[in-house]
This record gives C-alpha cells, sequence and structure tokens, in this order.
C-alpha cells in the first residue's frame, strides 16, 4: 500500500482493495470507493505519525491532507447523503418489520446510534461502527504486539473525524437529535398478547368503583348472594367501593401428576369434574378485599320509602377455579363472599361445576366476575396488537389506540364492547392499557349497564330472550371501577393447553347409566329397599305407600295416584324425632302436597298436614316430560363418595353416611310448552327436555354462626350442579 497514489488506489478491483485492507488491519466491508478512503486515510495518518515522531516541518503533510480533501469533496457528500438516506429507511423498515431477524437489527441500529449519541468520549470504536448496517465478513489481524497496539490505538483517535463514514453518523444523528429520534424511541413495535404462565401473579388496586342495583327481584339476588346481609335493603341499593387484589396461576409440583411421566405438565394440578373424576387441570385464584359504603331504600312499616347510608363495610371475595389442560374447559370453581360491618359477618360460600346450560353465565361469560382482570390471550389469540387493528372475540368487538405511557413502560390502549350486550341488555364497555410481557392489562376500567326490560329489543333473538326471561332478575344491574396493576410476578412455566396425558378419563368412564323410566306410569322417583345404597330408614317409597293407605285423611293425593298422578316433588325431614316426608303431587285435576310420618318401625304411619297449590303455583302434568333417572340411593351413594366431592362430604357426611339434620329428595322441572317456545323448535330442544335433581339442605349452630347448605346433584346421571352454604352470626 505504501507510495499508492489516489489513482492506483482507484484502478484496483474491489477484491485487490479488500486484500490492502486486510494485509493493513483495516475493515473490508463496504463499496469501492469506501474501502478506497480508507486506505488513502491510512496512509495519509502513517506518514503523519512518522513526520512527528522526526519532528520535521509537518507543513508538506497539511499541503497534502488539503490535496486528498479537495479530491474527495464530491465523493464524501455524496456518501453522507447517501448513508443519511440509508439509515432512515432502515429506521422505517425496522419499525413496520414482523419478522425477529429484522427488528433484532433494529435494535443493534438503535443501540449504536444512542451510544454515539450520548457517550462522554464519541469518537471511540465503537461509534465506528455505528454505520454497518449490512452484516459482511471482517478480517480480524493476527494479535498485535502492546508496542504495535499502542501506535494503532493513537491513529484510530486522531483519524477518525476525517473518516467519511464517522461524518455520516454525525450528521443522520443530528437529523435524529431534530425530530425523527423521538418518534423511534416512542413508537412500540406490534406485539402479540402472552398467555398466563405456571407461577403467575398480579396484585392490583381497585378505585372509583360503584355499583348500581335497581329493581326488588335484582337486590334479593345480591341479598342472596351475601347470605342475607341486605335483607331490609329494597327497590334499589347503590355501593361505593375501592381496595386491593390480586390474580394468581398455581405451579404445582410433580406430585400432582397423574402420570409421572407427564413432566411437561409440570405446573398442573389435580381437580374433580362433576362427576368426581380426576383430571389435570390449571388453577386459578382472584381475591378482593374491598371496603365499601351502602345507600340506598330500606323497609320501614311495610313501605319501601327510607333512604339510608351506610359505611364501614368490609368486602372480601376469592374465587378459585380449575381448568381442564386438554379441553381448556372449566371443572369447578370455588368462590367465598364475605359481608362485613360493626362485627356483624355474612359469608357465602357456593361451588359449581362446569357452567349451567341455562344460565345468563354461558351466554355472557366475561361477566361472570366482572372485578376479574381479563386475560389477554383468551381475549386476543394470536392477533397482533397495533395500532388501528381491530377484532372481536366471544361477543367482544376490541380496536387498539394510540400507544401510551403506562405503569413505566410503553403500552397501547385498547377500548372494547359486547356487542351481545348491547342488542340486549345495555352496553358493556371497557379500556384496556395492555403492555409486553403481562398476560393481564396493567389498567382495567369497565363501564357496563345491564337491564332486563331491554331483552325485547328487536335486535335481541328469540333463544336469547327466552334465556334472559329465565335466568335474570327484573331490574337493572350498573357497575364502574379502575383497576390499576401494582406488582406483577413472572411465571416460570408455559401452559401446554391441549395436551393429553397419561390417567386422564374419557367421555364416558366412571358415568352411570338410568335406568328407571318412572315417567311412563310410575308414581314417583325410584327409592325402595331393592336398591340397598342408603342407610336412610324410611324411603320415599313406604312414604307414598303411607297416603294410599290413609286415604281417609289424604284423599286428594290418594286420588290423584290411582288416576295416572305422580310425585313431582318429595324430600325426606329427618333428626328432628320420627322420620317424615314432604310430598308434591299433580294429576290432570290439580296439585297440593302432604307431609307423612311414619310412626313406628313396624311401617305405621299417618298424615302430619297437607295443602294444595294456586293455579299459578302448580306445575304442569306431563308425565312425556319425565326423563329416565337413577334412583335417589344410586345418586346418594356418589353423593356421599368422599373421593368425589371431599368438599362437600366434610359438610353432610358423619362415618361416612348422611348426617340425621341433611335432608334429600328430588325435583322434577318439566319444559315449557311449544307454545311458549315460540314454535323455535329446531333450535330449543335442549330446553324441550325435562330434568330431575336431586337436591337436600342442612342447617345448624357451631362457632357463634348459623349455617344453611344446600346442594343439587343431577338425577339421570349423577352429575353434581353444586351447593351453597350460608352464614351469618347476626
Amino acid at each position: 500500500m505504501a507510495g499508492s497514489s489516489l489513482e492506483e488506489l482507484a484502478s484496483m478491483t474491489v477484491a485487490e482493495l479488500k486484500q490492502l485492507c486486510r494485509d493493513a488491519g483495516l475493515k473490508v466491508s463496504g463499496l469501492k470507493q469506501e474501502l478506497v478512503d480508507r486506505l488513502r486515510f491510512a496512509e495519509i495518518a502513517d506518514d503523519t505519525d512518522a513526520l512527528i515522531l522526526d519532528d520535521e516541518d509537518d507543513e508538506p503533510i497539511v499541503e497534502e491532507v488539503q490535496e486528498v480533501t479537495a479530491d474527495l469533496d464530491a465523493a464524501r457528500e455524496a456518501r453522507i447523503t447517501q448513508l443519511r438516506e440509508r439509515l432512515l429507511s432502515e429506521m422505517k423498515q425496522e419499525v413496520e418489520a414482523k419478522d425477529e431477524d429484522e427488528v433484532l437489527e433494529a435494535e443493534i441500529l438503535e443501540a449504536d446510534i444512542l451510544d454515539a449519541e450520548f457517550d462522554d468520549e464519541p469518537f471511540e470504536d465503537d461509534l465506528l461502527d455505528a454505520d454497518i448496517v449490512e452484516v459482511e465478513e471482517v478480517y480480524k489481524p493476527e494479535p498485535l504486539s502492546p508496542l504495535d497496539a499502542a501506535a494503532q490505538v493513537t491513529r484510530s483517535t486522531r483519524n477518525v473525524l476525517t473518516r467519511p463514514s464517522t461524518l455520516a453518523v454525525l450528521v443522520v444523528l443530528s437529523l435524529l437529535a431534530g425530530g425523527g429520534y423521538w418518534y423511534y424511541a416512542t413508537n412500540l413495535d406490534p406485539f402479540i398478547a402472552d398467555p398466563v404462565t405456571y407461577g403467575d401473579r398480579m396484585d392490583f388496586g381497585i378505585n372509583s368503583g360503584s355499583l348500581d342495583i335497581e329493581g326488588e327481584e335484582m337486590v334479593r339476588a345480591f341479598d342472596d348472594a351475601t347470605g342475607g346481609a341486605l335483607q331490609d335493603v329494597c327497590t334499589e341499593m347503590h355501593v361505593t367501593f375501592t381496595g386491593v387484589g390480586h390474580v394468581a396461576v398455581t405451579r404445582g409440583t410433580t406430585s400432582q401428576l397423574i402420570d409421572g411421566s407427564d413432566t411437561e405438565l409440570i405446573g398442573a394440578v389435580q381437580a374433580q369434574d362433576h362427576y368426581g373424576r380426576t383430571f389435570l387441570a390449571v388453577e386459578q385464584e382472584l381475591e378482593h378485599d374491598l371496603s365499601a359504603t351502602f345507600s340506598g331504600k330500606t323497609l320501614v312499616l311495610d313501605k319501601c320509602t327510607t333512604s339510608f347510608e351506610r359505611p364501614g363495610y368490609a368486602f372480601d371475595q376469592t374465587t378459585t377455579t380449575w381448568t381442564e389442560i386438554t379441553d381448556k374447559a372449566l371443572l369447578r370453581s370455588d368462590s367465598e363472599v364475605s359481608l362485613e360491618r360493626d362485627g356483624a359477618i355474612n359469608r357465602n360460600r357456593a361451588v359449581s361445576y362446569g357452567l349451567p346450560t341455562d344460565s345468563l353465565t354461558e351466554f355472557l361469560p366475561e361477566l361472570l366476575l366482572p372485578l376479574k382482570p381479563v386475560d389477554l390471550h383468551s381475549l386476543f389469540g394470536g392477533s397482533l396488537l397495533k395500532t388501528g387493528n381491530t377484532g372481536t372475540n366471544d361477543g367482544w368487538a376490541w380496536t387498539v389506540g394510540d400507544v401510551i405511557q403506562t405503569s413505566g413502560d410503553s403500552g397501547l390502549k385498547v377500548y372494547l364492547k359486547h356487542t351481545d350486550v348491547e342488542q340486549c341488555l345495555g352496553y358493556a364497555q371497557m379500556t384496556l392499557h395492555v403492555v409486553p410481557g403481562s398476560p393481564w392489562p396493567v389498567m382495567q376500567q369497565v363501564d357496563m349497564k345491564i337491564e332486563k326490560p331491554r331483552h325485547d329489543s328487536p335486535t335481541c333473538g328469540a333463544l336469547t330472550e327466552l334465556v334472559l326471561d329465565q335466568a335474570f332478575p327484573d331490574g337493572a344491574l350498573k357497575l364502574r371501577y379502575t383497576m390499576t396493576r401494582t406488582t406483577h410476578t413472572d411465571g416460570t412455566g408455559l401452559i401446554d393447553w391441549g395436551a393429553g396425558y397419561g390417567g386422564r378419563p374419557r367421555a364416558g368412564d366412571d358415568v352411570p347409566t338410568p335406568g328407571d323410566a318412572w315417567g311412563q306410569e310410575g308414581l314417583h322417583m325410584p327409592d325402595d329397599a331393592s336398591a340397598n345404597q342408603t342407610s336412610r330408614e324410611w324411603l320415599l317409597e313406604g312414604g307414598v305407600q303411607c297416603i294410599i293407605t290413609n286415604a281417609g285423611d289424604a284423599s286428594e293425593a290418594a286420588a290423584a295416584f290411582s288416576n295416572g298422578g305422580y310425585v313431582w316433588r318429595a324430600h325426606d325431614i329427618r333428626g328432628q324425632g320420627a322420620p317424615q316426608w314432604n310430598i308434591s303431587w299433580v294429576d290432570a285435576n290439580g296439585a297440593g302436597w302432604v307431609i307423612v310420618e311414619r310412626t313406628d318401625t313396624d311401617g305405621s304411619c299417618q298424615m302430619v298436614t297437607k295443602g294444595g297449590y294456586d293455579s299459578g303455583d302448580a306445575p304442569d302434568f306431563k308425565r312425556e316430560g319425565i326423563p329416565e333417572t337413577l334412583s335417589i340411593g344410586e345418586v346418594e351413594q356418589r353423593l356421599t363418595d368422599v373421593d368425589r366431592y371431599p368438599v362437600l362430604a366434610s359438610e353432610i357426611l358423619t362415618s361416612g353416611e348422611l348426617r340425621d339434620d341433611v335432608s334429600i329428595g328430588y325435583v322434577l322441572q318439566l319444559p315449557p310448552d311449544s307454545g311458549d317456545l315460540l314454535d323455535f323448535s329446531s333450535l330449543l330442544d335442549q330446553y324441550r327436555e325435562g330434568g330431575v335433581v336431586v337436591n337436600g339442605e342442612r342447617e345448624w349452630e357451631a362457632d357463634g354462626f348459623s349455617h344453611t347448605l344446600s346442594y343439587a346433584i343431577d338425577a339421570e346421571r349423577a352429575r353434581m350442579v353444586g351447593w351453597v352454604i350460608s352464614s351469618s352470626n347476626s
């Protein structure tokens, strides 16, 4: 290279120039003009160093530098313009890129620019590399001796100002500092919502919360949910609340696996379904700890006119759900609500299995727990979250808004509304702040109003009208709140939804088959000694025979049984002396009820009391709607299985048998007539079939509280519906 003129270097091929760069320990990337410039300036630097060391006159060097500079002015200006345009073009492409390699390249470029702008000593080797966008092979010379290395560093620091690449970078940086850099730093790359993982947890605060309830039926529904704490409230109620809470996903251990070889599913836990079968599931806990003020109308002297306001309520709620891994179906939910004020405590614990087919919770699944942080991945799936993008899922229509700064991170604002609610019930709207890496929103604003009178809107379908009319109380409900993330703990294992596993029950495993078609001509759901599956001393068979035997005292019921009538509801009464049965009957002429009592173990019995039903309260007489069922004893056997329902068993069993203060019986729920279904027979088959439910209650006192337990289990296949325990110390 020594002594090479500009013309000689220009006449060489690119390969020859790159070889000269390798020999001189210079970079070999770039166009031909860049290689020429690099070699020429390196040669001048060598000559400059030698002259300085010899302490000779430096005028020739100055003249040579000026000459070379003049020769390269045009090339340098063109190169600066080219690099500026190239960097800006690359930057624009990186913002829109979806490919991971392109995003990584953009991040490298950004890091180089930031280093060059803010480094206290900007003219180091890292700045010299800032103009490298295309990745090419770079020659790595053999290690230098200490003296050679020191000399090369000296040349590098003196020559950097004269490099065209460095000047181009400085020009671009000055442009970016004028406005372009702000765009690049605050623009958020599109992202996909992260799914929840085992061990994820988010703590949050709730403020500006308000719940307005109007209508007697709606108020009574909330009174039931709080265990009777609102029994003196009538027609309207208003609640304002603030507080804290958390949502967390349990991470199970290896011991929770059904098959120990399914190590890829570590994190799941074992959970029972409605038949008591064991599956692998994801366990999630949602908890709220709120302070509330209640106001509204209260009943005084049979008039609902007096207003009240009661601050100082503590409202605590904890809900745990188990969702099966393979089908991603809800197996069970366990929710406990506690309302306390001035030492008076009301608690309600409800355990349910899946979602009942005729409930509002299936129609509007996202409204099941309105204070629950939205599962972003379930809502958005694999949709790319980017300003302007839209989509729909489970009735929610969403639109991605602007980039925002939230919780110290760049995020997106997303607007949602529930189209089905708007068509039939009122409105349900949410605003979410979402950030990359969080499975839940860092901020969630909810504004919803549910009003039953709107269910007859012309935009509401006939099936929806039927479901809402049967399942939703009369009245209106309005809810508003803001939920904000306070802390987030990352989980440690992805949930493999859809995965199979060893030991998973199949669809028909351990599901009993109904064998009794008593609806054809039977008098009642089978419950006789031949089943031999109960410890109860007096079965329903004995109670019905008591009515027939004592026809003179229960003549209406006895006549009904002899003329095709049947028992549509019956419950035993034990623990209060002699065993009794409360039996409700119906035939083509009417309906009534009779309580009979066994007076001796030899089968002697007597009628205790009886009565009739008003025409509006009497059930339809329709044998064809009665399905085949198991016997009461068969259902009882599964109900009392400790391994199937361990939580319930602890409340209703003693020594493996039903406690004396636990009742058991059944109720027949017939389908409506076809005329009541607006003749949409093809759409409403699921509502045509009747159902028989085995149910019962228990009442007891313990630890200063009065407790009431109610349970229900399907009589056709012994499918558990759930149970509720209400407790109060007032």
